[in-house]
């Protein structure tokens, strides 16, 4: 295979990932997937490493792993970011999205 193809295939398995990666955050963002079926898409399509390779990468357990892919047990924030961080992603806070009309509470002290 020449150089043009292989930067051809590259660039196409970026956009692929990339898009993959969107995909997941929109997903959850609007609470259409879980957390550990986001890792569970992220590591089998992305990375396609199995459990026991992705959690020795991870330095986590394969049992972790499992437990958070079936969103199971209780993981740290820092066992999520490890997981996360393969994948050039973390956990952060954000504005929650509004899915009634019902008002939200003033903050505390504005009265």
């Amino acid at each position: 295979m020449d150089m043009e193809n292989e930067m051809g295939i590259a660039i196409k398995v970026e956009k692929d990932t990339d898009f993959i990666r969107q995909s997941v955050q929109t997903r959850l963002l609007m609470g259409t997937i879980t957390l550990g079926d986001a890792v569970r898409r992220l590591r089998t399509e992305v990375s396609k490493l199995s459990q026991d390779d992705f959690a020795k990468l991870c330095k986590i357990s394969r049992r972790t792993l499992g437990q958070v892919e079936l969103d199971r047990g209780n993981p740290t924030m820092q066992t999520i970011n490890l997981i996360l961080e393969y994948f050039d992603l973390a956990i952060c806070i954000r504005p929650r999205y509004r899915v009634s009309n019902r008002p939200t509470s003033p903050a505390p002290g504005s009265r």
